[in-house]
Parts: C-alpha cells; sequence; structure tokens
C-alpha cells in the first residue's frame, strides 16, 4: 500500500515538473502576428532549439500582411528573417522570461518608390506561458536597430508579437 502512495506522488509530482522538463533538448515552433511600432502588421513564424534549461538558438521570419500610409505613400513590410539567441528563466511551474539578441534583415517596399533593405542587430524580451508539455503563448518585445544605410541614420523599430508556441 505505501508503495502504491508513494508511486502515486512521484507520478503526479513528475507531471507538474514536466512543462520545464519538456524543454530541454525540444525544438519548437511559434506562428503568430507582429506589429512594427503598431503601423505595420505581419505574420511572424518561428523555428528554435532548446539546448538546455536555459538557452536556445530560434531563426524566425516574417511576411507583412497590412501597410502603414506615411506622408501618401504605402509602405509594408515584405519580409523579414533573423536568428537569435536566447536565454530564459523559469518563474513558477508554467510560465518563463526570456532574453534574446540576434541579427535580422528586413525588407519595406515603398509604393511607386522603391524597395528599402536594412539590416542591424535585433535585441528584446518576453514571456511564455505554457499550458502543458507541448503547447503555450508566447508575447515579446524586439527592438532592430538598423544603424545607417549608404550613410543615412535608419534608427530602430520596436515591435511587439503575439504567437502559439508548440513544442516538438
Amino acid at each position: 500500500m505505501n508503495f502504491a502512495k508513494t508511486a502515486a506522488v512521484a507520478a503526479a509530482l513528475s507531471l507538474l515538473a514536466a512543462p520545464a522538463f519538456a524543454q530541454v533538448g525540444s525544438a519548437y515552433g511559434n506562428l503568430g502576428a507582429k506589429t512594427i511600432e503598431f503601423d505595420t502588421y505581419s505574420l511572424e513564424g518561428k523555428l528554435g532549439y532548446q539546448f538546455t534549461d536555459y538557452f536556445s538558438v530560434e531563426g524566425q521570419g516574417s511576411v507583412g500582411i497590412i501597410g502603414d500610409d506615411e506622408d501618401g505613400f504605402e509602405i509594408d513590410e515584405s519580409y523579414s528573417l533573423g536568428g537569435f539567441f536566447r536565454a530564459s528563466t523559469d518563474v513558477g511551474e508554467r510560465f518563463n522570461f526570456f532574453g534574446r539578441i540576434g541579427y535580422a534583415v528586413t525588407e519595406f517596399e515603398v509604393e511607386d518608390v522603391a524597395d528599402l533593405s536594412v539590416d542591424g542587430v535585433a535585441y528584446g524580451f518576453g514571456g511564455e506561458y505554457v499550458f502543458d508539455t507541448q503547447n503555450g503563448v508566447r508575447l515579446e518585445y524586439t527592438a532592430y536597430d538598423f544603424g545607417e544605410e549608404n550613410g543615412v541614420d535608419i534608427g530602430t523599430a520596436d515591435t511587439v508579437s503575439l504567437s502559439y508556441v508548440r513544442r516538438f
């Protein structure tokens, strides 16, 4: 009888710890929406690999879906591609905070003018809530520092994204 109780308690505890342990050595994908300074909107996807409790790498890509009218010109994000290193820490059983840094290339289309391709360092932070060992949601902020292009300071772009998380 004691063995059965001990086994039941051990099984219950392992289920509680499963979300944290499911991250190590596993791949994950995200699909969601991103806004650039709440002016343009994109569909965004990420693929990543969590190789320790605290560190992962991820690639992301996005395509614009809603543009912005700026001084009579329609501006759309054509695409964005980036690679990131991510550090995270668990805050409770189902929630974690993370910071990330990487490099991204983004192309904007300015209607009837030209395409503008910019690249630079990107960095940000966010949080992730997991429902179970495979599914969750992620909210994050990322700043893209595009630097200079042809002697002109492009500056930064602030983004916020919300996505569905699936661990494999």
